[in-house]
């Protein structure tokens, strides 16, 4: 091959090695040569995958895309009950602190105050809406679970918070009823009751059930991306394997 190039004139001798180099260069980016040289085969540009490597690549590339679409779906559930939690947290401190008033308001004017009373009372009120609570939660775990309100109709969606929203306090009330006594305690359990404002409580589950909406629909399309990458992705690797 030298001898050959020593043969050429100048500056051919220094031009055709460049070009040759060259060509090499830009098959091996963007095209594919073959070059037969005696018993030598020279094979530039993008060769062919094997396709065990290729069967490797599809597979890490499922894993990992079953593997994101797991945590998204994970994530769907425990981002409600968390904001749930915190909303049921601050309906909880709210119900405590109106039965703290209400135990003020049954003060008997000139009567010695009976501090142990109150507290021990109260105590009992505490305990039992907290409980209340826990299954009030647990409806609403259930019905995250099955996320069917969040593809309703605006009007079939208002329809099921205001029915849930009665569901919950009726919840709350049966289990207050069969655990508040209800004789010789400072605040009677239906004076409780009465004091309940139906319309923040429905305020309230709208706010809850809407920001569970969100999370889901956001989810949702973040399902969707992902599920789009991953065609493209392996659309690409059966492209490439030609």
């Amino acid at each position: 091959m030298t001898d050959l190039l020593a043969l050429l004139p100048p500056p051919w001798n220094v031009v055709v090695p460049l070009a040759a180099l060259a060509t090499g260069i830009i098959m091996s980016i963007w095209g594919r040569a073959v070059i037969n040289w005696g018993k030598k085969t020279i094979v530039f540009g993008v060769q062919d995958m094997s396709c065990t490597k290729c069967r490797q690549l599809i597979m890490a590339k499922t894993l990992k895309y079953k593997s994101d679409r797991e945590l998204i779906r994970n994530s769907i559930l425990r981002d409600q009950m968390n904001y749930a939690e915190m909303k049921l947290h601050e309906i909880f401190l709210a119900r405590c602190r109106a039965y703290r008033e209400h135990l003020t308001q049954f003060r008997k004017p000139g009567a010695e105050i009976d501090m142990e009373r109150e507290q021990k009372e109260y105590l009992i009120y505490q305990e039992a809406i907290s409980n209340g609570m826990t299954l009030i939660k647990n409806e609403l775990r259930r019905s995250f679970k099955e996320n069917g309100f969040c593809n309703m109709s605006p009007v079939e969606y208002t329809h099921y918070v205001k029915e849930k929203t009665k569901g919950l306090i009726t919840i709350k009330r049966e289990y207050l009823m069969s655990r508040y006594p209800y004789d010789r305690m400072i605040v009677p359990l239906q004076y409780s009751f009465d004091q309940l404002d139906t319309d923040e409580m429905e305020t309230m589950v709208f706010n809850l059930m809407d920001r569970a909406k969100e999370i889901f629909l956001d989810a949702e399309e973040k399902l969707a991306k992902l599920d789009t990458e991953y065609d493209k992705e392996i659309t690409k690797i059966g492209n490439d394997h030609k």
